[in-house]
């Protein structure tokens, strides 16, 4: 297969994941729906306590739009894993297709609404501090950077579970404290030391810190965290990929090699 009929399979099976998610408006009206109700709550509720030298909801508010973009990851990751159920990636992984059209699909289609999504909630952080239009489109840069490290960690994590139930206890055990430990809820300053030691160990943080960042006028991001993480994420999207795709020829192959052992008998 040459490079032109690679593309060709990478947009029919992108537009086929955007398609899925369109007609699932529930998922969206859920992602956003909870980031907003957490984020009311928690700025409602620690309003008073906390104490950061600027607006606790102002601060809350990037975390929010990280967890929009971690809930719509999950919800990618699981149709990854509903087609395996179906028979449908077991299709794609033994077709010509090259592997990074399949692998770059299945991120692309997932990271764009997961960003798509997040940037609805962008607008909100004006009603609660000034976004010129330069740091809006930092931060819409920024947020496509971690749109597509935590895209392609969920999906890397749904290649290694073979059911939707357990996909929810990596969701619990690791995505969900990947997000509480990333700084979205509280700043590393006050915490304490095993706590900022797992926020700083966490890639995550230092993608979010970026978004921050680009957003706030009065900092510079360093665009080293988004960007490694987003390399991060398809990195590993893209080596589940792989390892997924030699199972299922492997598998193939043996299902074609018990038919002709059974043909012969």
């Amino acid at each position: 297969m040459n490079s032109g009929d690679g593309v060709r399979a990478w947009w029919a099976l992108t537009r086929r994941e955007l398609v899925r998610s369109a007609r699932q408006p529930a998922r969206i009206v859920a992602t956003i729906g909870t980031a907003a109700i957490v984020w009311g709550v928690l700025a409602g509720g620690f309003a008073e306590s906390v104490q950061i030298g600027e607006d606790y909801a102002a601060y809350l508010a990037p975390g929010a739009v990280a967890m929009v973009v971690l809930f719509t990851g999950v919800f990618g990751a699981m149709s990854l894993i509903e087609d395996r159920e179906q028979g449908l990636l077991q299709s794609a992984l033994v077709s010509p297709a090259p592997t990074w059209a399949i692998a770059g699909a299945k991120l692309a289609g997932a990271a764009l609404w997961a960003f798509g999504q997040g940037a609805l909630l962008l607008p909100a952080l004006a009603l609660r501090q000034p976004i010129d239009a330069g740091a809006f489109a930092a931060g819409l840069v920024a947020l496509a950077g971690l749109a597509t490290g935590v895209t392609g960690i969920c999906l890397a994590a749904a290649w290694i579970v073979r059911s939707s139930a357990a996909f929810h206890g990596v969701m619990n055990v690791v995505l969900m404290p990947m997000w509480l430990f990333s700084g979205a809820v509280f700043p590393t300053d006050g915490l304490s030391p095993w706590m900022r030691v797992l926020t700083l160990a966490n890639p995550m943080h230092w993608a979010l810190a970026d978004v921050r960042h680009a957003l706030d006028t009065t900092r510079q991001p360093m665009w080293i965290g988004v960007v490694g993480f987003a390399v991060m994420g398809g990195g590993l999207c893209w080596f589940a990929t792989v390892r997924g795709r030699g199972t299922a020829r492997d598998r193939a192959g043996s299902v074609d090699t018990g038919r002709m052992n059974t043909g012969s008998v």
